[in-house]
């Protein structure tokens, strides 16, 4: 449970954080609103276009700026570190 509830004095419901529940990492927050092959086409895309003209080795900043997105997105690291490891 993420919050405790309980009422005031005047009779309204209030909601305060439980002291047992940790804080969320803040790119976990967010839910990601596609599929991982589908989010962040403004990186996507420039990632694509370097890495068919001038190969992977060459595109490193454009591939990882791609990766924080997909972060910024919603995606865990997990889901993240799985497509590093699949596009290798």
């Amino acid at each position: 449970i993420f919050f405790r509830f309980f009422f005031n004095t005047m009779g309204q419901t209030q909601a305060t954080p439980a002291a047992e529940t940790p804080a969320l990492p803040a790119a976990s927050k967010k839910e990601p609103s596609c599929k991982i092959c589908c989010a962040c086409p403004e990186t996507r895309q420039p990632r694509d276009d370097c890495i068919i003209r001038r190969g992977k080795e060459n595109c490193l900043d454009l591939i990882e700026a791609h990766y924080q997105c997909l972060l910024t997105e919603g995606f865990t690291k997990e889901q993240v570190d799985k497509l590093r490891a699949s596009t290798k």
